[in-house]
């Protein structure tokens, strides 16, 4: 008899599936589509795997499912590329957030880069656990405090350069919220932490692979 019906079979779908199936439910996933995996599809290409959506995966290394899950042991490989992200600006040169959080300060121009990712790279695991946990509980006073300066700090980034505004604007994009919003400016928190902590991995053979 089945228990549970997850209908999808993204990465959230797939997610559920197998946090149920590990508490011993009977589970069924129903798909639409011929290939299951939702964004995290991969066709091939004149030779070339090409991802259908997502290529790059900033909570591969960092998220607590993921992690539980252990990716590597089940034969997916991860790649850190050097420069995590970057955007392009007309008539500069383009934004680039290495790895290396020195090197970005120091290329942005804006020492308040490295007062803002600082602190939260060095407690990247309590910012993932405040930001990623289940919340049946209070966070914990230090991740919530680190996270509460992140904000103010890019709240107020009109004191960032430019290179430094569009590169933290691009990356909190990625958060289907309004500019600005709470889940906006937590999301390149976040992000950008990931960023300069563990790096974007790229899994090989393409997001299908995960």
């Amino acid at each position: 008899m089945t228990d549970v019906v997850v209908v999808g079979s993204g990465p959230g779908g797939l997610a559920a599936a197998v946090t149920c199936a590990r508490a011993g439910l009977d589970v069924l996933v129903l798909e639409a589509q011929p290939e299951a995996g939702g964004g995290l599809r991969t066709r091939r290409v004149d030779g070339l795997d090409v991802d259908e959506c997502s290529a790059v995966h900033p909570l591969a290394l960092a998220s607590p499912f993921f992690r539980a899950f252990d990716l590597a042991a089940r034969g997916v490989e991860l790649v850190v590329p050097e420069a995590s992200f970057a955007h392009p600006l007309d008539g500069r040169r383009a934004a680039i957030a290495w790895r290396d959080l020195e090197r970005t300060t120091r290329e942005l121009g804006t020492p308040a880069w490295a007062r803002t990712f600082g602190p939260l790279v060095d407690r990247v695991e309590d910012v993932v656990a405040l930001v990623l946990g289940d919340h049946r509980g209070l966070p914990g006073p230090r991740a919530a405090g680190l996270l509460g300066a992140g904000f103010v700090q890019a709240s107020a980034s009109r004191t960032w350069s430019p290179e430094a505004d569009a590169l933290f604007a691009g990356v909190a994009a990625h958060v289907t919220s309004g500019p600005g919003s709470p889940a906006w400016t937590a999301g390149g928190l976040l992000l950008t932490t990931l960023a300069h902590a563990s790096g974007w991995p790229v899994p090989v053979g393409g997001s299908q692979a995960i």
